[in-house]
């Protein structure tokens, strides 16, 4: 498994100086379309115990929904972008802001990301070991094509496939345009080509690539939502990527 760490000030939230307000007001709406790069898994904590190749393998099951529908779940969802905010912005107090610390809640509030139409399917992933060595910042793992696994444990995992468009809505309360601005760059959001992230399990086999597809920015109002131009917001985020690439270019696969 290939990885690396991201230098930042501070891997961890652990507090916000002089936190925006909570109140709800001034609140945006994104809406975004990721579609998958490799298969995608995040499992539920319940597994399986199948036949395969005449043998027992143990099967992790894929999180669901209330309906039995394959969904990634807010919090992992919120938890991957708030991760690459941390090494994007590179300012554990904005991070906090934005994404919530103890004893402060989270502004940015996110829904299941769905997909549109999924049949999961079963992957190899083996066993997962844990990093060899340690390092300072973020860990990141760089593979960018899907690997096998290196040892023979039979273990596996449902996972979304490959080209599956999923979407997510995240809202924003008494945001500012520096709030979405820094955001977007966190998704990886370029005026000129989309930056893979990755999320879920098995990303040192290079599963969990999801890209930006579509977004769609709206205001809030009281009756109705205004849908308002997203073109300088994404050139901003762009900006904020080409100014730290250098350092965060191995988060981006």
């Amino acid at each position: 498994m290939a990885y690396t760490w991201i230098n930042v000030k501070q891997p961890y939230r652990i507090g916000v100086k002089n936190p925006t307000q909570r109140f709800l007001d001034n609140t945006f709406i994104v809406k975004v379309k990721f579609r998958t790069l490799s298969p995608v898994a995040v499992c539920s904590g319940v597994t399986d115990i199948e036949l395969k190749n005449n043998k027992p393998a143990v099967l992790y099951k894929h999180f669901t929904d209330d309906n039995g529908k394959p969904v990634i779940p807010a919090s992992s969802v919120k938890g991957c972008i708030a991760t690459y905010h941390t090494i994007v912005i590179n300012d554990p107090n904005r991070t906090a802001d934005l994404f919530g610390s103890m004893g402060s809640m989270s502004r940015a509030l996110f829904s299941n990301l769905k997909p549109t139409q999924v049949d999961l399917k079963t992957i190899r992933i083996g066993r997962q070991w844990p990093p060899k060595r340690r390092g300072l910042g973020v860990k990141v793992y760089v593979a960018s094509r899907l690997l096998s696994p290196t040892n023979s444990q039979e273990i596996y995992a449902e996972a979304i496939p490959e080209n599956t468009v999923l979407i997510t809505l995240i809202t924003i309360n008494n945001v500012t345009d520096k709030d979405l601005v820094e955001l977007l760059a966190s998704m990886g959001v370029h005026p000129q080509e989309n930056k893979p992230i990755r999320l879920g399990r098995a990303k040192g086999l290079g599963m969990g690539r999801i890209v930006v597809d579509e977004l769609e920015i709206y205001k809030e109002l009281f009756i109705r939502k205004d849908k308002i131009d997203s073109k300088n917001y994404i050139t901003k985020a762009g900006e904020i990527l080409e100014n730290e690439w250098s350092r965060i270019k191995d988060a981006f696969h």
